[in-house]
């Protein structure tokens, strides 16, 4: 849908979207890509109000936090704004995970960008501890406060309501909706029997870090 109908629904959540123009942003001497990204997020926060929020959180892929939170560092803006990284998969992890070179120089400035905005963030956040593991291995610096949050599956009683059998399987799974009640352990197959399986489905994005190339081979 568009912006209002997004708008809209996280209205009923009672969580306003709000959406500054990055055209209005003016353009910044020596900053470009990956980096003018990061000062426009910087000055359309300025717009929103710098002292409106309590905390903002960043992805750290791409390092767009890097100004907003360069300048709480400094102390020259967001001076009661906590600035929170979530370290799901920078940039480097990604290009290492899919066996991609090193071969231009935005990757060296994604690098800089995201290691500087963890390191000075108040708060670094990861939802696993092998993430925050394989930072420090590769030399970052990670800031005080940091912790493992698992991601949440938020509760949606709606999707309880899709009838569709292999839909209503998986909302079983989830919120596992089947009487345990007088059952016995389910026995594992046996390993010489043989299953009908009519289709293998693969869910996740095309890339070779997510095993594309493994479910092709088997």
């Amino acid at each position: 849908g568009n912006w209002t109908t997004w708008q809209a629904l996280y209205s009923r959540m009672h969580v306003t979207l709000l959406r500054g123009e990055s055209s209005s942003v003016p353009s910044l001497k020596g900053c470009g890509g990956l980096c003018m990204f990061s000062y426009r997020a910087y000055v359309l926060l300025k717009l929103l109000g710098d002292d409106s929020f309590d905390i903002i959180h960043f992805q750290d892929n791409t390092g767009v936090g890097f100004f907003p939170i360069l300048a709480r560092h400094q102390g020259i803006d967001f001076p009661r704004t906590a600035m929170c990284v979530g370290a799901h998969g920078p940039h480097f992890w990604e290009r290492l995970a899919n066996q991609f070179y090193i071969d231009d120089v935005h990757n060296l400035e994604a690098g800089i960008l995201e290691q500087r905005a963890a390191a000075l963030s108040d708060y670094l956040i990861s939802p696993s501890s092998y993430m925050l593991g394989w930072m420090t291995g590769q030399g970052w610096t990670l800031p005080r406060h940091t912790y493992v949050q698992q991601n949440l599956l938020p509760w949606i009683p709606s999707l309880q309501q899709n009838t569709t059998p292999g839909w209503q399987h998986l909302v079983d799974l989830i919120f596992d909706n089947q009487d345990h009640t007088n059952q016995s352990p389910t026995a594992p197959p046996s390993r010489g029997g043989s299953t009908n399986v009519r289709e293998v489905v693969f869910f996740g994005r095309l890339e070779k870090r997510k095993g594309l190339i493994t479910f092709w081979d088997a």
